[in-house]
């Protein structure tokens, strides 16, 4: 049975030790809880519970089994236009030649290009070549920004505060639903490893074993538009909170 263990050192008026307190909890339904989120919405090391990105997920599994070009559209990405020459000559004739190297060789590799910008726009605008971005355009995946798949946010809080708990050596197991109410809110112009940045800075300044909102960012900001938050997209204890409190928002 999986637990966590709390002690705590009891002291008379004098400051001497006089005893000590152990608090034990039985973590098997968070356990249980936890493992059905990750069965469910993981793909590798992908989070997701958005009917857009687990269709975007269920491609890839038959797109790795090829060899195609594939282009993503919504990672981070960037090439200069004097790049796009040679790139394009490696896919065209599968040769290139290393660094230092002194005659080309035969290429054996499978092209996978990401960018976070129109690569259609680029082309139309000059900054691309046409030519480069047919040759790559043979599998397009879009991913939709994280401000459009708001129910992940909490996943991936949740995944990230895991991870930096484990590298910074903190014992935090969860983030209260104010917290989760102030990264709903937010816009994410920096997509997921903007969020990976906010969990992580408060991670760090966390002094408990929960992330409330005063460890976020102060540069976290409400989005213009008006959203609806459904409970569902919450983790489950922050869904049951939220429920005994009635306070289902509307965001303005």
């Amino acid at each position: 049975m999986p637990v966590s263990i709390s002690t705590a050192i009891i002291k008379d008026d004098n400051g001497q030790v006089i005893g000590g307190v152990e608090t034990f909890r039985d973590l098997t339904a968070e356990k249980a809880i936890r493992a059905e989120l990750t069965k469910q919405y993981t793909f590798r090391n992908i989070v997701t519970k958005n009917p857009k990105m687990q269709s975007l997920l269920r491609l890839l599994e038959t797109v790795a089994e090829t060899e195609v070009t594939v282009l993503l559209e919504g990672e981070s990405g960037n090439m200069p236009f004097p790049l796009q020459s040679k790139l394009l000559r490696v896919i065209q004739d599968r040769i290139y030649e290393p660094l230092g190297g002194v005659r080309s060789e035969m290429a054996d590799l499978r092209i996978i290009v990401a960018t976070n910008q129109s690569l259609e726009n680029l082309v139309e605008s000059g900054l691309f070549r046409m030519d480069l971005y047919y040759r790559i355009k043979v599998f397009r995946m879009v991913l939709p920004p994280l401000r459009e798949r708001r129910e992940d946010i909490p996943l991936l809080a949740e995944h990230f505060i895991k991870k930096f708990s484990a590298i910074n050596g903190k014992n935090i197991d969860g983030i209260n639903p104010d917290a989760i109410l102030r990264l709903m809110e937010h816009d994410w112009p920096g997509n997921v490893r903007e969020l990976e940045n906010v969990i992580e800075y408060a991670t760090v300044v966390c002094k408990t074993n929960r992330i409330i909102a005063e460890n976020l960012p102060d540069d976290l900001t409400p989005e213009k538009t008006a959203r609806t938050i459904p409970i569902t997209s919450m983790p489950c204890r922050a869904q049951q909170t939220m429920k005994e409190k009635s306070t289902y928002r509307s965001f303005i």
